[in-house]
């Protein structure tokens, strides 16, 4: 399991961390994801997924 912590533009209020945290968990080899207001804070399985994915994910919300 890898780590990371990205930094997050464009988030306002619980529900935008809320819909970061439910995308990012629903993603494939994501075991844990924490958000808030300026970052997120992922736990995934390197061997399934990678951080350019993870980016992706967030992107896909309307988030850089």
């Amino acid at each position: 399991m890898k780590k990371i912590e990205l930094n997050i533009k464009g988030i306002h209020c619980g529900s935008c961390t809320m819909l970061i945290k439910d995308s990012l968990t629903d993603h494939n080899g994501v075991k844990d994801a924490a958000v808030d207001l300026k970052k997120a804070t992922i736990t995934y399985d390197e061997r399934i997924t990678d951080e350019k994915q993870l980016i992706k994910v967030i992107e896909s919300e309307g988030y850089t």
